[in-house]
């Protein structure tokens, strides 16, 4: 008896023993980040003004956190009084690992009753960087590297979505209520995937409705809330869209995706559809799972109507492709189902799991994944062409040892998990859990390297240049006050993060106008700012306008002498300026140095008079 209540006790531990176990294969495959990372940049001036009005005077891009809608910043601030706010950001984001890996498990319980699926799918979860980088479209998964109001609300948004498919719609309701003063984005995507449920589903729909005007009387309060929020800025001109485009086109434009990502899109987007679909036999929530499908579907079509044919601003910036990141976090569960059922099949199924693993585990760009994909669809469709298909990806494979011998654990699978589909070969491996073991270490051999560095070095990497940025800022925050505005390389960004001082433009400042529409104009008048005083600078040099298209790689702060400097420090009363290590700019003497910066003061007798200039706007045509 006691051996069983053991077992017993064991087995009740299996959830969050997997869910700890995933948090922590996550972490050392992909760490984490605070550092350099754009989303913490953007966030985090914002918790240390709340908790020091007296940093960053005069900022325009803290001027935005009036309009920015989510209380968590004030919920960070306000723990940042009793921690630090690194240490803190690190515990926080583990619990929140954690915590989502334990709920990832339960929605594939939920999803398919069967352990071994819950932790295959948690193991794709952990590993696959469409989890933890990218998802497809939207490009954010719903738990990324990083702490902030995305990752934060994820384990919420996927307990508000166990509670629904669960029918307890009420306390789902409430969640999803939570969820929206944290991110609006994933409440906005999760009320988009209840109300398709809800025009499907005629058996449920009277609970459905109780609990839906819960949550609209709740919503009420959310909307007071929301209306009190100020916009400094006074909304949106009429290149809103055009700049947006110019920005970061990845979450809204099909048009400015690269080939790269249309590429990953064409690999995966087909084969996480034949999971769904394949799986919606093996489910007993296969009603909601289409009305799902249906869901994303309609947004990702709507998206690009609205972006592209007939641009709104106001559905542009809900960023509705980014419901795929829900798309990717429940098709990853359903091909954790899937890789469970080949594995069962015997050894090539087992050595077809191991190779789609691969393919899931695979950075970009994918180089395997399409070679990966021919055999996987020619093994369930055209048999006779799936060995042909797996001979061109082992050829493939080993022809990486002479292309790429640094990757050469890479090659080495897959040369191995080919050559075994090819041949079949029945290994003497007692047990399915033991080949499921094999696939998952051999998809992650190509990863060791990269997690003994982890373990050796810490989970947040920093090259040279990155320790180089934060040095310069440590120095900004040491010996410059409070009020002291920078010039920086506008393609560097998170200035603000350790600094604490306000810098004149960063090209990431272009995120205010999601939340404060109109920033752009102050945002992209300071950056034409920058670039018509490099190309002045220019013509200086070489006796010669510069006149070419402004875009984020080619701003020609490079090319700033010391009259453009004054000039941008007239205009935005600059007490110093950044440049990289190895430009020297005549006239001006060095404050501060190190291996990849200095940081020139720019005396307040040398500006020239503060003046209004409305800069010259050029949009570079796509």
């Amino acid at each position: 008896m006691p051996n069983g209540d053991n077992s017993r006790r064991l087995k009740s531990y299996g959830p969050f023993l997997c869910a700890c176990a995933a948090a922590a294969l996550s972490l050392l495959v992909y760490g984490w980040s605070y550092s350099t990372n754009p989303n913490t940049a953007q966030i985090i001036p914002f918790i240390k003004k709340l908790a020091n009005p007296a940093l960053y005077p005069g900022d325009f891009y803290i001027a935005s956190l009036s309009a920015f809608p989510s209380l968590y910043p004030r919920l960070m601030a306000g723990l940042a009084r009793f921690f630090p706010l690194e240490p803190l950001h690190f515990a926080l984001y583990l619990c929140v690992k954690v915590w989502f890996m334990w709920l990832v498990y339960k929605l594939a319980m939920e999803l398919f009753g069967r352990e071994d699926a819950a932790a295959m799918g948690c193991f794709l979860t952990a590993a696959s960087p469409l989890s933890n980088l990218l998802a497809l479209m939207g490009e954010d998964p719903l738990l990324k590297t990083a702490l902030f109001q995305t990752s934060f609300a994820a384990p919420f948004a996927l307990l508000s979505l166990i509670w629904f498919l669960r029918r307890q719609y009420i306390p789902a309701f409430i969640l999803l209520w939570i969820v929206y003063f944290i991110n609006g984005l994933s409440a906005n995507f999760l009320t988009a995937l209840y109300f398709a449920v809800f025009i499907g589903s005629k058996p449920n729909r009277a609970a459905m409705l109780m609990a839906g005007g819960i949550f609209a009387a709740l919503m009420l309060a959310w909307a007071v809330w929301y209306m009190r929020l100020s916009n400094p800025f006074g909304g949106a001109g009429p290149e809103f869209a055009g700049l947006l485009k110019l920005w970061y086109p990845g979450h809204y434009f099909p048009s400015g995706w690269s080939a790269e990502k249309w590429r990953s899109i064409a690999i995966f987007l087909p084969l996480l559809a034949w999971f769904y679909f394949d799986g919606l036999k093996h489910t007993a929530l296969r009603a909601e799972i289409k009305a799902f499908l249906i869901a994303f579907a309609a947004l990702w079509l709507g998206a690009a109507f609205f972006a592209e044919a007939v641009p709104v601003r106001q559905i542009i910036v809900m960023q509705l492709f980014r419901i795929d990141s829900f798309f990717a976090a429940i098709g990853l569960l359903f091909a954790g189902r899937a890789l469970c059922a080949l594995v069962e099949e015997g050894a090539r199924g087992t050595a077809l799991a191991g190779l789609l693993l691969c393919a899931f585990l695979e950075l970009t760009p994918p180089l395997c994944s399409p070679y990966v994909f021919a055999v996987f669809f020619a093994d369930r469709l055209a048999p006779r062409a799936a060995k042909i298909a797996a001979a061109l990806l082992a050829l493939f494979a080993a022809s990486g040892f002479l292309v790429s011998p640094q990757s050469w654990e890479k090659s080495l699978v897959l040369t191995l998990l080919s050559a075994w589909y090819l041949t079949g070969v029945e290994l003497k491996l007692d047990g399915v859990r033991r080949r499921y073991a094999l696939v998952c270490v051999l998809a992650l051999l190509p990863f060791l390297p990269g997690m003994a560095q982890r373990i050796s070095g810490g989970f947040e990497y920093l090259d040279a240049e990155d320790k180089a940025w934060l040095d310069a800022q440590s120095w900004a925050r040491q010996h410059t006050p409070e009020s002291a505005v920078f010039l920086t390389p506008p393609d560097r960004y998170g200035f603000r993060v350790f600094s604490e001082r306000a810098p004149v433009v960063e090209w990431l400042d272009g995120a205010a106008m999601h939340w404060a529409p109109g920033a752009e104009k102050i945002w992209f008048g300071r950056i034409s700012a920058v670039r018509s005083a490099a190309a002045a600078a220019s013509a200086r040099k070489r006796g010669a306008p510069d006149a070419g298209a402004l875009s984020a790689q080619d701003l020609g702060y490079g090319e700033l002498d010391m009259k453009g400097f004054q000039d941008l420090a007239g205009l935005y009363r600059a007490d110093y300026c950044v440049v990289h290590a190895g430009k020297k700019i005549h006239g001006l003497v060095p404050a501060y140095e190190n291996a990849g910066f200095i940081v020139y003061p720019l005396k307040g007798e040398a500006r020239a008079p503060r003046r209004r200039v409305i800069p010259r706007i050029i949009i570079a045509r796509r």
